[in-house]
């Protein structure tokens, strides 16, 4: 990983990281359902395979690297609660406004999302923590 990452999860618990994964994430599917409905549907040609196939994992992971730079670095540079969760408040009425209502199938995977990074992260945290006593 790079020294930066390093520094940033230094910086976060892991119910912080996880937060951020899942802004990332519902980001990330914003922009692929938004280049999916003005790129893609409609489309009968050749070239719409490869688009769906190589551009909407593209802007997936573009929109989720893009939400979470920031924003991680934000969180990071914040040290109050209250600040924190401002911040994100207004990131997840952001993607709100901007995508409409999840469904339910979206509202699983942030879900999922959560709790796979929060416990990879807890266990990665703890077992830092057992190789510094040692």
């Amino acid at each position: 990983m790079s020294r930066k990452l390093k520094e940033l999860e230094k910086k976060l618990t892991p119910a912080w990281i996880a937060v951020l994964n899942v802004l990332g994430v519902l980001y990330g599917v914003w922009g692929a359902t938004s280049f999916y409905t003005n790129a893609i549907r409609g489309h009968a040609e050749v070239g719409v395979l490869a688009l769906w196939l190589f551009g909407m994992p593209v802007v997936f992971a573009g929109s989720l690297v893009l939400t979470a730079l920031p924003v991680g670095w934000m969180l990071s540079t914040l040290k109050d609660f209250g600040r924190r969760l401002i911040l994100v408040s207004v990131a997840f009425g952001i993607f709100l406004a901007g995508y409409g209502e999840p469904s339910l199938w979206l509202a699983l995977v942030a879900g999922a999302t959560f709790v796979y990074v929060y416990w990879t992260y807890k266990k990665a945290f703890e077992d830092e923590e057992e190789l510094k006593k040692l």
